[in-house]
């Protein structure tokens, strides 16, 4: 079995002296593991948040299958020097890794995910600006979890202002 599809890795944990088991998820597949077997230039491909086109290949859809990755854009440039902006990509990738279930398609998550690490390049222009976005993505996460939550109007009064509240019961805001 063979197939191709653009992803972002977010988990990496060594196997034996030169291979890595890799975390993606991907557009059409949802979050998927392989091998990849990194060399010298190949080296900063496994880095969390890096875009990729990827090719995952196995005998069954079952197996582990390795990875065959080229590397298309890695927000780690804009991001190396801002240490609120590292660890919201770590949380994103850690919260990715233990909420989605694998092979499962996430459209909607992608897509936020794809906001979020594509949002660090504006880090130079204002230092806050991808807090948005990862506000989205936990939003967009917590919807494909099947938890929803409405912030426009109050779920006692109904009004629109004044609501600093969110209940655990109803997910709405008072």
């Amino acid at each position: 079995m063979k197939w191709e599809d653009e992803g972002i890795v977010i988990g990496t944990k060594r196997h034996g002296e030169r291979q890595v088991i890799t975390t993606l998820l991907t557009k059409e597949h949802g979050r998927h593991k392989g091998m990849f077997s990194p060399n010298k230039t190949t080296k900063s491909t496994c880095e969390c948040g890096t875009v990729l086109h990827a090719t995952w290949t196995a005998r069954l859809r079952e197996h582990l299958g390795s990875w065959a990755l080229e590397p298309l854009y890695s927000p780690l440039a804009f991001i190396l020097h801002n240490s609120i902006a590292l660890k919201s990509l770590n949380s994103a990738c850690a919260l990715l890794e233990t909420c989605l279930p694998e092979q499962e398609a996430a459209p909607k998550v992608y897509t936020a995910f794809c906001h979020l690490v594509q949002g660090f390049e504006n880090l130079s222009k204002e230092a806050t600006s991808f807090l948005k976005a990862y506000c989205y993505f936990e939003l967009f996460l917590l919807e494909h979890s099947g938890i929803s939550l409405d912030f426009k109007t109050c779920a006692v009064t109904g009004k629109q202002d004044n609501l600093y509240y969110v209940s655990p019961r109803t997910g709405r805001a008072v």
